[in-house]
Parts: C-alpha cells; sequence; structure tokens
C-alpha cells in the first residue's frame, strides 16, 4: 500500500506503508497538503512496529521519533555544520546518508526498542541553522546599507518560530536562545538552563527543534508524542507545528484519544490486530450518530462497553460503573444519543467483536417501547430515573442502618409518597406528552411525494387517539396512587430532586453525600448494597 500526499502544486509525495489484512492493497491513503495522520488502537495493536517498519521502508523519506526519549541536554553547545548536525540527528552520524543503523542499530529488532539520544545533536542544528540565518541577515542588511536600497522582511528564522511556538504554548516560561545556550524563566523568576527543565519543558523544546530543522518534504513519524505533554497544549502545539511545516507530512501514533478526536484535519488508522507480522487496520470514516471521540474511545478499549445517560464522571456514570464492574461506562449526554449511538455502533461495518450495550432512564415509556428498545441491546431500569435508585426501599434500609436511624425508614418513604401525591397532576400531564411524541416519532417525515406525505399526516392525525391515551395514563397513576405501592411509584416517578425531601430525617445533611455514599460503598464491592440494587438494574 502506499500514503499519497497531494501537494498545492499539484505534485505528490508517496510512501510505502506495511499492507493490512482488512485494505485491497490496491488502494491508497490519499492526504491533503495539511492532513495528518493519526494511528490509534489498544496495547499490542501493533501501532509502534507499524512506526518502525515505515521508517524501514522508506529511510530517505521518514525521520522517526521513538515513544521512548533519553533527552539530555548541555549547559552550552558547540557549533558545528547545519549539514553535519542534520545528518547525525537523521541518520545517527555525520559521514553517512545511506542508512540509520547508527541512529537505531543495525538489527530490525533494535530499531523498536531502542530510545531516542539524538538531542544535543538536534539543538546543535538548531544553532547551526540560527546561525545560517543570521549571516543571511547580515549580509543582506550590509548590502542594503551599501546600495541605500531597500530590503524585503525576511520570514521569521527557524529560532525565531521555535521562540514562537514555544512562547504560544507555554506563555509563563518565555524561551532564551543565544550564545549558544537556552534558558527559559518561569513566571518572572531567576532563568534556567535546558538541562534544568522538566520532562515536558524537555520534550516539547526537542520536538520543536527536530522538526522546525528538518529537511524538506519528508514524513515524520512521531510514536506517542503525548508523552510528558500535558492535555492543554498537545494539540496546540503540533497544530502550530504543522502551521510552521506545511511541507512536512505528520504521522502519530498515540493512546491520547481526546489528541486524537481533536486533531481534526487529519485521517484516523485503527489498528485492531497485529500477529507479529501483519497488521490488520482501518481507515475510520465519518459517521453521522456516532461523533469520532465516541468511536475512537470504543475502539481503543477491549473492554465491553456500556453506554448511559448523562456525562464523565456524572452520577449516572458513577453508579453505573461501580455497579457493571466488567464494563467501560460512556456517558453521552441524553437519552436519545445513547439510543442512536448503540443503534449506529451495532451497525458499523466494524463491530465484529464489540459488545456495546446501552442503559436509559425508564422515564414514561410503556411495555412495548421498553421491548422494543432491548431488541437493540438498550435497557431500562425497574425506575423512572436514575435518581430513583439511589431511593429505593432496600437502599434507604441500608443507609439507614448505617447511621443507625433505622426506626426513621417508613418516615422516610412516607415523604416520598407525599410528594408523589403533590406531584401527581404533573406527572399525568408529562406521562401523557412523553406517549403523544413517542408516536409522533413513528412517523417517516422524510417523505418526498407530497400526496403520500398529506395521506400520512391524515393516517397519523387518526391513529393518535388522545382520549385512549390520557384515559389509560390516567388510569395507570390513579390505580398506583391508590395502592400506595412504593416500588411502583418509583417506576413512574420523575422528580430528580425528590431525594431532598428525605435525606435530612435519614441522617445526611446533603443529597450528596448520601448519593456519595451509596457510590463509594458500590465501588467497594458492597455485596448487601450490590444486591439492593440488583432489584433495579438489567442484567446485561
Amino acid at each position: 500500500m502506499k500514503l499519497i500526499r497531494k501537494n498545492l502544486d499539484g505534485t505528490t509525495l508517496e510512501l510505502n506503508i506495511p499492507n493490512s489484512l482488512s485494505i485491497n492493497t490496491t488502494i491508497n491513503i490519499e492526504l491533503e497538503q495539511g492532513e495528518s495522520i493519526i494511528i490509534v488502537g489498544a496495547n499490542g495493536s501493533g501501532k509502534s512496529r507499524f512506526c518502525g517498519k515505515v521508517e524501514i521502508l522508506n529511510e530517505q523519506k521518514v525521520h522517526r521519533i521513538a515513544a521512548q526519549k533519553n533527552l539530555v541536554f548541555e549547559k552550552q553547545y558547540s557549533l558545528s555544520s547545519y549539514e553535519d548536525s542534520m545528518r547525525e540527528v537523521f541518520y545517527g552520524q555525520a559521514n553517512d546518508t545511506t542508512s540509520k543503523g547508527s541512529r537505531w542499530g543495525w538489527s530490525e529488532q533494535e530499531r523498536y526498542i531502542k530510545p531516542v539520544v539524538d538531542c544535543s545533536q538536534a539543538i546543535k542544528a538548531l544553532f547551526a541553522q540560527k546561525n545560517k540565518d543570521d549571516e543571511i541577515r547580515a549580509k543582506q542588511a550590509a548590502e542594503s546599507h551599501k546600495t541605500k536600497k531597500h530590503v524585503e522582511i525576511l520570514a521569521p528564522s527557524v529560532s525565531e518560530k521555535l521562540i514562537e511556538i514555544w512562547n504560544a504554548v507555554l506563555p509563563n516560561r518565555p524561551l532564551d536562545i543565544s550564545d549558544l545556550k537556552i534558558k527559559t524563566t518561569k513566571n518572572g523568576g531567576q532563568p534556567y538552563e535546558a538541562r534544568f527543565m522538566s520532562d515536558g519543558e524537555r520534550d516539547v523544546l526537542y520536538y520543536l527543534a527536530v522538526c522546525l530543522c528538518l529537511p524538506q518534504n519528508i514524513f515524520v513519524v512521531l510514536d506517542e508524542p503525548e508523552n510528558h505533554i500535558h492535555n492543554s497544549i498537545i494539540n496546540k502545539l503540533f497544530g502550530l507545528l504543522e502551521k510552521a511545516r506545511p511541507d512536512l507530512t505528520f504521522i502519530y501514533a498515540t493512546h491520547n484519544l481526546e489528541f486524537a478526536a481533536e486533531h481534526t484535519n487529519a485521517k484516523k488508522l485503527w489498528f485492531k490486530d497485529y500477529d507479529g507480522t501483519n497488521w490488520d487496520y482501518h481507515i475510520l470514516g465519518e459517521e453521522e450518530n456516532l461523533p469520532e471521540s465516541l468511536l475512537l474511545e470504543i475502539l481503543g478499549s477491549k473492554e465491553k462497553i456500556l453506554l448511559v445517560e448523562g456525562e464523565k464522571n456524572s452520577l449516572d456514570t458513577k453508579l453505573y460503573q461501580a455497579y457493571y464492574k466488567d464494563y467501560k461506562v460512556i456517558g453521552c449526554g441524553g437519552c436519545q444519543q445513547v439510543v442512536n449511538r448503540v443503534r449506529a455502533f451495532n451497525t458499523h461495518t466494524l463491530n465484529m467483536h464489540y459488545d456495546v450495550k446501552g442503559i436509559v432512564d425508564r422515564d414514561y415509556r410503556t411495555d412495548t417501547e421498553i421491548s422494543e428498545l432491548q431488541k437493540d441491546n438498550i435497557f431500562v431500569c425497574q425506575v423512572a430515573e436514575v435518581e430513583n435508585l439511589f431511593i429505593v426501599p432496600e437502599v434507604i434500609r441500608y443507609l439507614a442502618k448505617v447511621l443507625g436511624t433505622e426506626d426513621k425508614v417508613d418516615e422516610c418513604i412516607d415523604l416520598i409518597k407525599a410528594k408523589f401525591d403533590h406531584d401527581l397532576p404533573f406527572q399525568k400531564v408529562s406521562a401523557i406528552n412523553s406517549e403523544v411524541k413517542f408516536q409522533i416519532g413513528k412517523f417517516d417525515f422524510e417523505k418526498r411525494d407530497l400526496e403520500i406525505y398529506k395521506k400520512e399526516i391524515t393516517d397519523l392525525n387518526t391513529s393518535i387517539k388522545l382520549a385512549d391515551i390520557i384515559t389509560a395514563i390516567e388510569g395507570k397513576f390513579n390505580t398506583i396512587h391508590q395502592n400506595g405501592d412504593y416500588r411502583e411509584i418509583l417506576k413512574i416517578y420523575n422528580q430528580k430532586n425528590v431525594l431532598n425531601v428525605m435525606m435530612k430525617t435519614l441522617g445526611y445533611s446533603t443529597a450528596k453525600i448520601y448519593q456519595n455514599k451509596i457510590i463509594s460503598l458500590a465501588q467497594d464491592n458492597n455485596s448487601e448494597l450490590l444486591q439492593s440494587l440488583s432489584n433495579y438494574l438489567p442484567q446485561l
């Protein structure tokens, strides 16, 4: 296979890459100028080996920066020629322009495990380039003075570009490059040399020095560039680098899914497997109902996946992760997002071995709606919403026992029942609204034929028997209200703040303390609490 980059002038750059078991070998991966490649996949899927193999297949076109780096900066650098320094970076020694054995070792296996140790050479190349840029500017200034002619302002030098990008990503640590030394300061404090920088600062400086000094029109392969670099700056750093070197093509192999998802102007390759000889990888496309960030998170995991309502670290995700320990729980926002995304992934061409399920709140769903969802691996709790799991009778009794307030359990349940009585009219209306919306949702609004559209609108109006819906829902709610069955009330009662009416009676000062206590006990595998929840949570 080939990776082909199109340039603005109509020319192309080609790179040989290892074949994939899942892609026809006649298919090439094409990039526009400015596009990069991002490689993602679980541990053991062969990402680093792939990076090494790409370099072996294209030694004159590729510069690879391995994941492991031993970056040692010197106090002061001696000046050498740019050509010698760059050959040492690219090939491992100044007098070799054919092989990278001096850089990585002479056996293929050594190439995959040897760390980067060319920090000094990279900085020498930077100073050599700076010296060359300074000489050019000095000559032009002298010529301008001699001839009294205006000289066009030159583009920023390599060292100026480096300082500009550094200051953009690390604004509180201004960089100084002069007198064959590199120094920075932190928040206006005392200057310190590059050799005393943090791991993250050294990585940033190294990437900038190498990538800004590399020869034109080559491919740069970066294995795990996120190492030591904070999430808040990594995309900005490499975005600015790509902008500063549009002639280079960047290939990243990363475990950082946030970096992969936010790096938008890139083609994504998902690595599924590597058997020691062959790779199995796929080119990811765009999916309307499956955000790329979620797709990458699912594909990057070897765990079973459970999509739930809420966001990362929300009440839903914390409780479900504590209970469903065999699953990786991912919050997807609202109910419809969970439904759409489970369905989208389970019909995705890449879903051959993944177990992706969803849980949504019961809300006002009918048994028919719940059965339809289960056909798509979307499950529903035995309570109206996740907040009600915290006030099921078994959980209330257990939490009361923890504080020694068992005598308050019945009073707490009575308080919730009284709140339900007060909210009953509104709950009925909400349930009716929900059912009407569900019925309307069955209608296909994408019809293109006007006459068919008119007929189906008429049929829809006839099929939604509002009076029957109202009668059925009022009857159901009135029966549950009259019977006073607390568990049945929790199945239909949608009121997120209902916990507030009873927590102080039980002995807890805030709802958050009460809820966090339950989540903490579940995370600690408290068998009694988990058994209490099992009566209401679906068995997946």
